[in-house]
């Protein structure tokens, strides 16, 4: 199920409680391509290769039941 990048108030299809997800942010592929093109791209400014990991839509957000622990969903 498609979720943002935030939590939100829903009900959890295993324990069936009314919750607030708990989200957890993880990088994923696009995050790492993205670090290496800005480090392709820059090669004297390598700084600029780590803003990936700053910026959410290269983040893979995924939701999850506080009580299961049961993943709900992902951005």
């Amino acid at each position: 199920r498609k979720l943002g990048n935030h939590k939100v108030k829903t009900k959890c299809p295993v324990c069936g409680d009314e919750i607030t997800t708990r989200i957890r942010v993880r990088s994923y592929w696009v995050t790492w391509c993205t670090c290496c093109i800005c480090c392709m791209v820059g090669l004297a400014l390598c700084c600029y290769a780590f803003i990936p990991f700053c910026v959410n839509c290269t983040q893979r957000v995924q939701h999850f039941c506080p009580h299961c622990n049961n993943l709900i969903g992902t951005n």
